[in-house]
């Protein structure tokens, strides 16, 4: 029997960008620089709700993983004062902006996330899809976060 899981994590999606590591000189420790404290933490909410939905254990299974990034719409895409929730018409539809980040680094912090969890590695995923869209905080499904769903497959 294959399961399939769909849950929502709230909060804002964060990517996990490029790491680097390098054995320290005098110590010999292992060091990597480069992931914030807030994909860490991202990372460990996303792996919270999965073992929250995810049952009967890591899969050893191939994996399909969906993730929508629900993200915040700037205020400069909408007017002021009276016209403050109507959008401007050179808004753009889709989050495209560099503080938007990339859908393969946002998908990258998600699946770090549920190794261990969800699939021992995440060379078990044999098939991904990522987009971006934004919400308006006044909207009635106003919730920042990531929507993610998860088949095992066989």
């Amino acid at each position: 029997m294959t399961r399939f899981i769909e849950f929502f994590v709230p909060g804002t999606p964060r990517s996990k960008g490029s790491t680097r590591s390098f054995q320290h000189a005098k110590t010999g420790k292992v060091v990597t620089l480069g992931m914030s404290t807030s994909t860490r933490s991202w990372q460990a909410r996303v792996a919270a709700f999965a073992a929250e939905h995810w049952t009967g254990g890591v899969s050893d299974k191939p994996i399909y993983v969906t993730c929508v990034a629900v993200l915040d719409r700037p205020k400069c895409h909408c007017g002021t004062g009276k016209n403050s929730a109507r959008l401007k018409d050179d808004a753009p539809y889709y989050p495209t902006g560099h503080n938007t980040g990339d859908v393969d680094k946002l998908l990258r912090a998600v699946l770090d996330g549920l190794t261990g969890v969800v699939f021992r590695d995440d060379c078990q995923v044999v098939q991904a899809t990522t987009r971006k869209r934004y919400v308006h905080k006044d909207d009635a499904d106003g919730a920042l976060g990531m929507l993610i769903g998860i088949q095992e497959i066989g």
